[in-house]
């Protein structure tokens, strides 16, 4: 046998030299199925290897063993030289190489946006009121009443306008960083302050559902039913005090009032909550009255809820996630103050309904005092909302870091 063999790679070599014939040449680093010795050809000095092979005269790694089985049996012998010098002189073929398969890479995962999962409830305060003698409630003030010379050419302002624009303008950005962002109101109309708070606690109670792994049917309807309770105030849109939400809310407010079974345990059930906050947005005013006179005092200020044993609603309700309002509040004043170039005043503890009515991490920010000269010129310029709600997503942007 070894003879044989042997005489095959003689006549091999012979060949290689005599006849100089290949079948393929290749450009790329990829081999045609008989290139044995990867050299870019096919010729008799592949099947002179494999025959070297046979007799342990060489030995074929991996990659080889795969080029020298051209009749693609699963075995290398002396029939795939043979099949080899078969071609060269014509007498057979090779089957051709098979494609090599470069695999597609993977595709780049898009790095998700630094606010995604997040819900952020934009709370634009008050709301247009139709009547003069209801003005004020919407933050109105106008300087062409006063008689101080500076003031004259001065213009109407409506709190409830520009508080607007400032909230529009940060869903924007907030969007853009993936926030999911709910608005209170998203026009000029005027909505209850329980309307709102009722919206807010609903969100709350589906995120509390959403975030409980397998929720018992118990709790399912427990939320139904208190879901179809705060949505029976939502149309008392119109009414400061409307008789559902002072039956359910602190209204007209009470430091000695004590909170409603329901609503003490839709708190207790949403004091869990992850990946949501509540923002209120207002501008401030100094002075008592319909029409306060102008004043000196300017700046941005913030607000929360706390459960200090000197809160103002230590009789109502004691366990609000203070530590997280607090958090928020004294972020927004800082990236506020920072970003417009307001004054930056205070962040203090409050019992403002906005921030009462709910459990939901939140604080409210007075921007600036819109019966101050200066600050009422910095609230009407035209690159104040974007100031604002850069300040806005910045302070999200900690707050969830």
């Amino acid at each position: 046998m070894k003879k044989y063999i042997i005489t095959i790679i003689l006549i091999a070599l012979f060949l290689s030299t005599l006849l100089g014939v290949t079948m393929f040449s290749f450009a790329q680093s990829d081999y045609a199925l008989g290139d044995v010795n990867r050299d870019g050809n096919v010729s008799a000095a592949d099947a002179a290897l494999i025959l070297r092979s046979l007799v342990e005269l060489a030995t074929l790694d991996e990659e080889q063993q795969a080029l020298a089985d051209v009749n693609e049996n699963g075995v290398v012998d002396a029939a795939d030289a043979a099949a080899i010098l078969r071609y060269l002189v014509e007498l057979g073929t090779i089957p051709p190489a098979k494609p090599t398969v470069t695999p597609s890479p993977s595709p780049t995962p898009t790095p998700a946006l630094p606010l995604s999962g997040k819900t952020i409830i934009l709370d634009p305060g008050h709301g247009r009121h139709e009547t003069l003698a209801d003005r004020w409630r919407g933050g109105s003030y106008d300087w062409t009443l006063e008689t101080d010379p500076k003031y004259e050419g001065g213009t109407h302002y409506h709190e409830a306008d520009r508080v607007l624009d400032f909230a529009l303008e940060a869903r924007k950005q907030l969007q853009a960083q993936g926030a999911t962002v709910i608005m209170t109101r998203s026009g000029l109309n005027h909505v209850g302050s329980y309307s709102r708070m009722s919206r807010v606690n609903i969100t709350a109670m589906e995120h509390m559902l959403a975030q409980t792994e397998n929720p018992l049917p118990a709790l399912i309807k427990e939320v139904e039913d208190y879901t179809a309770i705060m949505n029976s105030i939502i149309p008392e849109a119109g009414e400061h005090n409307g008789p559902i939400a002072q039956v359910y809310y602190n209204t007209p407010y009470s430091s000695t009032q004590t909170i409603h079974p329901t609503t003490k345990r839709i708190f207790d059930m949403t004091n869990q909550v992850e990946n949501l906050i509540f923002i209120s947005i207002h501008t401030n005013a100094r002075g008592s009255g319909s029409h306060p006179p102008p004043t000196d005092v300017n700046g941005v200020e913030t607000y929360y809820i706390h459960n200090a044993s000197d809160a103002y609603n230590k009789n109502y309700y004691l366990g609000y996630r203070a530590a997280e309002n607090k958090k928020l509040a004294d972020l927004l004043l800082t990236h506020t103050a920072t970003e417009t170039g307001f004054a930056k005043r205070s962040s203090a503890p409050q019992d403002y309904f906005m921030i009462r009515e709910h459990n939901v991490p939140g604080a409210l920010i007075e921007i600036g005092y819109h019966n101050n000269w200066s600050d009422y010129l910095r609230l009407m310029d035209e690159s104040m909302p974007d100031k604002v709600a850069k300040a806005i997503v910045k302070a999200a942007l900690a707050y969830f870091k």
